[in-house]
């Protein structure tokens, strides 16, 4: 990135009251050629060049308090963008700092704790449980400490956040210890709080994009096999709770819908096409993309046995303890916990029954192929590896089988 880049030039136009040369605009970014408005204008006569400021003039101390703020954004921007090595500026940006749009009355921490409390009152979705209520707690804690121990306060006005507060939020999360998947989380949820403001006409951009986090290492992916499902299956489970956990277990390896979603799968939800095959087409509770699922037979069997055709919702938490039991029961020693289930459809549908990727994507709900590919490309690699020693040993068979000559 070139030195200066936000370096500015004035530029002389034609008032349109006034055929005079007047000062009217600017260029800020002299890479792209960038310009826009000043938002006054003033005669040559009134600008000194030395200085870069209005001189008699009898708006002079406004329009210069202008300039300084465009300054001073601009030069907040600037070390935001070569941190990520990309320039975001655009002309609306700069019109907004110099007509002051991007300030409003709201603070971060205090929309951060409003959050919290609008999805813990949002019970019948259930889409939040007491642990990512204890995680997004635990994210809002480190802004808060970061407030503290490098601007010696509580909180800050969304409209007084910069370039430079996210590049060093980001940076301090970092110093502080956390894995590089925990800063991604941490930092995103508070791009996404300004991201928000922004989509509700509260703040004209979000500064907050000028940091790109990185993605931490990609843990190994835990799912059970064929055998170890269907030991889950086999088991006769005294335990009323237990037996309905495995059930609810077996759901999402035969669907792979998330926790939050199982209560979804039930006989009510049913539908049939065309062929007569049956399937189950829901909203994901975490995205809103559509799923559709094909209605394996063994799901019918398990639904049956329960009132309306469905199972009840229970916290995450107390099914992943009712898991931990049932698979110490049947000899799995894995950590199981109820997003293994989605692993092993995915897992199950990959390389067992060579789906393609776009259609496992489109039955677990991800909005692209990427998202798939992106959690599960060790799986996706090992069904390459599979299908190309799988046509080798077909090629020699073919090889051997053909008539020797002569």
């Amino acid at each position: 990135m070139k030195d200066n880049i936000f370096k500015i030039s004035f530029l002389l136009g034609t008032s349109k009251k006034d055929t005079k040369p007047v000062l009217c605009s600017f260029r800020y970014c002299k890479a792209d050629e960038k310009r826009t408005s000043l938002g006054f204008n003033v005669l040559v006569s009134e600008f000194d060049k030395t200085t870069e400021t209005v001189i008699n003039h009898a708006n002079a101390k406004d329009y210069n308090a202008k300039i300084a703020i465009l300054r001073g954004s601009l030069l907040s921007i600037e070390m935001g963008a070569k941190i990520n090595n990309k320039v975001i500026v655009t002309p609306e940006l700069i019109k907004s700092i110099l007509e002051g749009k991007n300030s409003v009355n709201y603070s971060i921490v205090a929309l951060w704790e409003q959050s919290i409390t609008n999805n813990r009152n949002v019970v019948e979705s259930e889409r939040n449980t007491e642990g990512s209520f204890s995680n997004d707690t635990k994210k809002k804690k480190r802004l808060m400490r970061f407030l503290q121990e490098k601007h010696n306060r509580k909180d800050i006005m969304i409209g007084d956040v910069d370039a430079k507060f996210c590049a060093d939020f980001y940076q301090f999360l970092i110093n502080i210890g956390l894995g590089a998947e925990t800063v991604r989380m941490t930092y995103s949820r508070f791009a996404n709080l300004m991201q928000q403001q922004h989509n509700l006409g509260n703040l004209t951009h979000n500064i907050t994009l000028v940091v790109k986090p990185k993605r931490g290492k990609k843990k190994p992916i835990v799912y059970l096999t064929s055998a170890e499902v269907e030991k889950l299956v086999q088991e006769n489970f005294v335990s009323d709770a237990e037996s309905k956990e495995r059930d609810r277990f077996i759901i999402q390896c035969c669907t792979g819908v998330a926790h939050v979603d199982v209560p979804k799968i039930c006989l009510a939800n049913v539908q049939v096409n065309s062929k007569g095959q049956e399937f189950i087409s829901v909203p994901r509770q975490k995205t809103g993309e559509f799923c559709m699922i094909p209605f394996n037979p063994l799901l019918r069997v398990i639904l049956e046995k329960y009132p309306n055709g469905c199972l009840e919702q229970i916290s995450n938490q107390k099914r992943n303890v009712n898991l931990a039991q049932i698979c110490t029961r049947v000899g799995i020693t894995k950590k199981v916990t109820t997003h293994i289930g989605r692993h092993t459809f995915c897992v199950h549908a990959l390389n067992v029954l060579k789906l393609k990727l776009s259609t496992v994507a489109k039955i677990m709900g991800h909005s692209s192929t990427e998202t798939t590919q992106l959690y599960y490309m060790e799986i996706f690699d090992e069904t390459v590896t599979d299908e190309y020693f799988e046509s080798l040993e077909r090629v020699k068979k073919n090889a051997n089988n053909q008539p020797k000559q002569g």
